[in-house]
């Protein structure tokens, strides 16, 4: 399952609030220690750009993580959410 994947059912689960932040996944990862299917650790620079990478706001792009996102700013803090 991909990392987005991951991060949507952390949200169904209650695990994620609805609108989360980079910093709320970098935590959500460490807490319920998230792996790849491999085993090994998710790269920082993954985490830090998954929300950006999977928004909706940013078509068209060269990179292939389907855009399910929107996002907003809050007191200069970028959340994300699920579109339905």
């Amino acid at each position: 399952m991909s990392l987005i994947s991951k991060i949507y059912q952390a949200v169904i689960a209650g695990h994620l609030d609805a609108q989360f932040s980079t910093r709320d996944i970098k935590q959500w990862i460490i807490h319920k220690k998230i792996r790849k299917k491999d085993g090994s650790e998710y790269a920082a620079s993954s985490i830090r750009s998954i929300g950006a990478n999977s928004n909706l706001k940013n078509r068209p792009t060269s990179n292939k993580n389907i855009k399910l996102l929107k996002s907003k700013i809050v007191d200069a803090k970028v959340y994300y959410y699920f579109t339905e």
